[in-house]
């Protein structure tokens, strides 16, 4: 990790730091001392985005097992040399300090529209949202996709009574075709075409389904948002989702894409799966306000879905049936400024340390 080749080993860091007592860390540390050291730094580091004061206690925890070394006498130094070969104890502890001054140079966040959190709801319920720590200020939108719960305002403010007082609430309804279920894709695109033109869009917007936990880790989500109201956190697209597709490249795909982007697919694209994303302001805004509407459009039109109108085939090239947001999962990334080939998180060096995690099934 330290030489940029691998990622962070930070199950192993966190199951040391939080789920030891410390005596038994340093009898640990006697059997092993630069693996302990190096890990606790490592879990220091990445506890300062979420928990500082915990992670500076762990970093001090680290620096006497260290000392414990270093100041030991002759014979024991070379022991500390060996442990200075055999693990990356002194660059761990600078990207300690190399955090830790990043974090206190960064700028005071917004103190106004930090987070929009855009829901595409059918008939899951919202309670499992009342668990989470959301920044001061978040605003929920709610965008109803089915007739069952098109008019069940009172059962939906049952739902949401657990973030009373916790942020605002805006509900929408929107219009499914007679012909497709469009699922999230006009919900997001509803929501970003209109505060685009607005001009209201937050530093961040969340895009989630309505039975979120069936695609992400909370515990995972909520050291975003706490690292988020903080003002520790500077990341232009997250994929919150832990279940990563296959990479590929199928003639359904590079159709969409060629009308989605008006350019060829040039390879593979994978991503993680089923639309869970936190964008920043940038990405939104990076992309017209035009190729927001027109692919809004394309979902609605769903050419893909249909056989082609040169007759030269009774079937369409995507087979999708009614359902031609499937095939914009893979593609959601690459409209928000991302590689059509997204890395994996823990293997992408542009997040910060305690985003690079997996937590689930690579497939």
């Amino acid at each position: 990790h330290y030489e940029g080749n691998g990622p962070p080993p930070l199950d192993e860091a966190f199951y040391l730091a939080l789920a030891t007592k410390r005596e038994d860390r340093f009898d640990i540390f006697g059997g092993c001392p630069g693996a302990v050291v190096s890990l606790l730094y490592l879990a220091a580091e990445a506890l300062l985005y979420t928990s500082r004061g915990m992670g500076e206690n762990l970093f001090l925890e680290a620096e006497s097992y260290r000392l414990t070394v270093e100041q030991q006498e002759t014979q024991a130094k070379l022991e500390y040399q060996t442990m200075l070969v055999m693990f990356p104890v002194l660059a761990a502890r600078q990207a300690f300090f190399d955090t830790q001054g990043a974090l206190d140079g960064a700028p005071p966040p917004p103190t106004a529209r930090m987070l929009d959190v855009v829901i595409s709801r059918c008939d899951a319920p919202l309670t499992w949202l009342w668990e989470l720590e959301w920044p001061e200020g978040t605003r929920f939108f709610i965008y109803d996709k089915c007739e069952k719960t098109r008019h069940d305002h009172e059962g939906l403010l049952e739902q949401l009574q657990g973030l009373a007082g916790r942020g605002e609430m805006f509900h929408h309804f929107v219009e499914e075709t007679s012909e497709y279920m469009t699922a999230e894709c006009t919900a997001y695109l509803t929501h970003i075409t209109a505060h685009v033109q607005r001009q209201d869009v937050a530093l961040y917007t969340m895009f989630m389904h309505d039975d979120g936990p069936r695609h992400l880790k909370p515990d995972f989500l909520n050291m975003v948002l706490r690292a988020m109201g903080q003002g520790n956190l500077d990341v232009g697209f997250l994929n919150l989702a832990h279940e990563r597709y296959a990479g590929i490249s199928t003639p359904c795909l590079r159709q969409v894409h060629e009308l989605t982007f008006g350019e060829p697919l040039g390879g593979l694209v994978t991503t993680y799966c089923c639309a869970h994303m936190l964008v920043h302001r940038d990405r939104v805004l990076a992309r017209s306000p035009q190729f927001w509407e027109q692919t809004l459009s394309l979902v609605h039109d769903a050419p893909h879905a249909r056989p082609p109108a040169d007759g030269s085939s009774s079937s369409p090239i995507c087979s999708i049936g009614k359902k031609p947001c499937y095939v914009m999962e893979y593609m959601w990334h690459i409209m928000f400024g991302e590689p059509a080939f997204l890395p994996k998180r823990e293997d992408d060096r542009r997040l910060p340390v305690f985003l690079q995690w997996e937590g689930g099934r690579a497939t």
